[in-house]
């Protein structure tokens, strides 16, 4: 256990929280009623999902569907995917085992759809 690099985990942890959502949902948990009417859109769009079962390994497996991207704003989809990866992690198994990542691209529309920032800042 390296306490320094926690430290710094904690405190990147609610840097961020801080950046996303705002000092007054600073100290407690982000619920979908915090969600404005662009990250609500963004997040029914689909394009980052917790899948309902896990890998043989027993891994959360959450899904990028970057031809689902629907967002107003990069904000949306950070907070939207903040959202997910903290319900994610509130499963002790997930918190023991993990969770894997697959970005799906199934064709060439996800270009269209793709900004390299977005991505970058994820």
């Amino acid at each position: 256990f390296d306490i320094p690099k926690a430290g710094q985990r904690i405190f990147l942890h609610f840097d961020t929280k801080l950046w996303l959502f705002g000092e007054e949902k600073l100290c407690r948990d982000i619920t979908l009623a915090d969600f404005d009417s662009h990250d609500m859109a963004c997040y029914k769009a689909g394009f980052f999902q917790i899948l309902p079962v896990r890998d043989r390994a027993g891994r959360a497996i959450c899904i990028k569907l970057w031809k689902l991207q629907k967002f107003h704003c990069r904000e949306n989809v950070w907070r939207q995917m903040w959202y997910n990866h903290m319900i994610a992690l509130e499963d002790e198994e997930t918190q023991l085992k993990g969770l894997v990542q697959i970005i799906y691209n199934v064709n060439d529309q996800w270009r269209d759809n793709f900004d390299k920032e977005l991505y970058m800042g994820v």
